[in-house]
């Protein structure tokens, strides 16, 4: 229910070139998500609208495991 607008939300930030959330074929529950911005400032307003939004207190303690690359801040 929630998943749905936060991928809209997301995808409608300047800068987002991209938002795919896809679930992991082998564990329930477990999703994997790709992400491309096109600065590190998109990139930054991203995270500080993630955390201040419904998405972020809904899923608050579920573990994350991120690989950022190509950002220079």
């Amino acid at each position: 229910m929630h998943l749905p607008t936060h991928i809209e939300l997301t995808r409608a930030e300047a800068g987002c070139l991209s938002f795919d959330v896809t679930p992991d074929p082998e564990i329930a529950g477990r999703f994997h998500v790709a992400e491309e911005f096109i600065d590190a400032a998109a990139f930054n307003h991203h995270q500080t609208r993630t955390r201040a939004s419904v998405w972020a207190k809904i899923t608050d303690g579920i573990a994350r495991t991120y690989d950022i690359s190509g950002l220079e801040t």
